[in-house]
């Protein structure tokens, strides 16, 4: 698979000092130009090829400890009038 993206959004957390819940909506521009055989169901990209711009509204967990963030949530969206399923998870490390 040929996948490329690229987006920004804005993101409000409720919580205390470490653990909170993200709220947040992106714009994004997703590029698939080729479909592989494990990509078929859809389930995260769509399974056909398309360039376009796409937005999602995401809900999810961010702890920020003292050299590591740790992210994962839900980011539903919407392209071409199509429903698109989303997740996220990353992890981020300091020096």
């Amino acid at each position: 698979m040929k996948l490329s993206t690229a987006g920004a959004g804005a993101y409000i957390l409720k919580g205390k000092k470490t653990h909170f819940l993200e709220l947040g909506a992106d714009l994004a521009y997703l590029g698939v130009d080729e479909i592989s055989d494990d990509q078929r169901s859809g389930a995260v990209t769509p399974d056909y090829p398309v360039q376009s711009i796409y937005g999602t509204l995401n809900l999810g967990y961010r702890a920020m400890l003292s050299k590591c963030i740790f992210k994962a949530g839900i980011a539903p969206g919407f392209i071409k009038g199509e429903f698109l399923k989303g997740a996220y998870i990353g992890i981020g490390f300091g020096f």
